[in-house]
């Protein structure tokens, strides 16, 4: 375990007392700079949780410390788990062809349990934690599910095989889905075991989301669109240069990051673009709403979390 020290003059005094200045509509503070760049963060209560190269890392705003410890593999996402002391960590191991999935234990500060699934490699994962399932597409071509109600012994459930790479998976109002390569969306049913194509785009997904009857959904080719799948009709924006890596849908508005480090803001309703400004250097990795605030935050290659609002 490491505990490092970070610059706190700018780091977690948190929602309250920071200096910003200005990129046009928006208002923007480095919250911290790391070594590497952070590819995963949350926040609980008064902690950021983030991720950076083979670390899980926490900054708490109580104990104004930093500490990290050591993945073993290259750490993709995190989730934290409803029981609230426990953290599930995803990652690919550096140098041997597998996986691996840890369980952090908040008040030990320690990782209590490891499962490695070999010979395969994570895209992405998601958490289900009301059935302790893990649905996890591979660069093997595969959406794979694990039961981990017993930690100590994870066990493979369910395989799909798919013709390209899912790249992104979501649970969504008691629903798995998931995209691939060739821009098609499915739902699948973990209970009944039925898949279902609900859309296909015409370029890689990047990104997607689904609330009540709308499908919003970003694509490599840098369209942005907005799916109403009760009447089949569409909105949709293609970026100029660039393309949307990561997006969020909160509070009327769509807050897209971008391949160049630049945040778009459509308003929801009608699906305009508010304003383009740019907020990182490089590329945006994760953008989140904070749960309790009006603040929004955001990763980029450029090894920095940001904070910032929209006005």
């Amino acid at each position: 375990m490491k505990r490092d020290k970070v610059n706190f003059g700018i780091a977690l005094g948190m929602f309250l007392s920071f200096t910003f200045y200005s990129y046009g509509q928006l208002n923007v503070e480095t919250l911290f700079k790391t070594d590497f760049a952070v590819r995963d963060f949350q926040f609980v209560n008064d902690t950021i949780f983030y991720i950076k190269e083979r670390d899980l890392s926490f900054l708490s705003d109580k104990s104004k410390e930093n500490i990290s410890l050591f993945i073993g593999g290259y750490g993709l996402e995190f989730s934290c788990l409803i029981n609230h002391n426990t953290i599930l960590v995803a990652a690919n191991e550096l140098v041997e062809n597998k996986s691996s999935i840890r369980f952090f234990n908040k008040s030990k500060l320690k990782f209590d349990h490891v499962f490695y699934n070999n010979n395969e490699k994570i895209l992405d994962i998601e958490v289900i934690d009301d059935a302790k399932i893990i649905a996890a597409g591979l660069l093997s071509k595969k959406l794979v599910f694990f039961d981990y109600s017993n930690p100590q012994r994870i066990i493979k459930t369910i395989e799909l095989k798919l013709d390209a790479f899912c790249r992104k998976v979501k649970y969504i109002d008691n629903k798995v889905y998931f995209a691939t390569d060739k821009g098609e969306i499915y739902t699948y049913n973990i209970y009944t075991y039925k898949k279902e194509l609900i859309f296909k785009a015409k370029s890689v997904i990047t990104d997607f989301m689904v609330e009540e009857n709308y499908l919003y959904y970003s694509t490599l080719n840098g369209e942005i669109a907005k799916v109403n799948m009760l009447e089949n009709n569409k909105a949709t924006h293609f970026v100029d240069n660039d393309f949307v890596t990561t997006f969020v849908v909160d509070n009327g508005h769509v807050v897209c990051g971008t391949w160049f480090g630049n945040v778009i803001n459509l308003n929801k309703k009608e699906f305009e673009i508010i304003s383009n400004k740019k907020v990182h250097s490089r590329t945006i990795l994760r953008l989140i709403k904070h749960p309790n605030s009006e603040f929004y935050f955001s990763s980029g290659l450029d090894h920095t979390i940001k904070k910032w609002i929209l006005n």
